[in-house]
Order: C-alpha cells, then structure tokens, then sequence
C-alpha cells in the first residue's frame, strides 16, 4: 500500500509539472508584414489587408497602422492563403 501511495503522489506531481507545457502547444499561426505604396514605397496607415485560407475560404482581415505595419493572429496553420 505503501509504494502504491508513492508511485501516486509521484505521478500527480508529474502531471502538475508538465501540464503547463503540454497547456502551452499551440496550433493557430500568425501573419504579419508591411503595407507600402508601390510608387514609392512609403507606408500605407490604415489600409486593410485580407487573407483567405483557400481549402477553407476562411477569411481574416487587419487594418494596418501607422507605420503601415499588420498582424494577423489565431490564423489557420498551413496554406495557401
């Protein structure tokens, strides 16, 4: 009984240590770049950029900021967009 009673409290401990990074896998992606004007390559602020994941036609959408710069997060894995 004894050595039942430890082998628990050692795999409990285990499971409490590990779960964080088994927590911690992700499986989303991220998209991010730069909007310019091609003319001269200065920053577009504001502009609206689209990606379509095209297995699916799930879209995502951002709006660029000031320095024309955008993030797309919690994207579908994989492609092509």
């Amino acid at each position: 009984m004894n050595k039942s009673l430890r082998y628990l409290t050692v795999a409990l401990c285990a499971a409490v240590v590990l779960a964080p990074a088994v927590y911690g896998q992700s499986t989303t992606g991220a998209i991010r770049g730069v909007v310019t004007a091609q003319a001269d390559g200065s920053a577009l602020p504001g502009a609206q950029v689209t990606a379509v994941h095209e297995p699916t036609g799930t879209r995502y959408t951002s709006v660029a900021d000031s320095s024309g710069r955008f993030r797309m997060l919690n994207v579908r894995v994989g492609g092509p967009y």
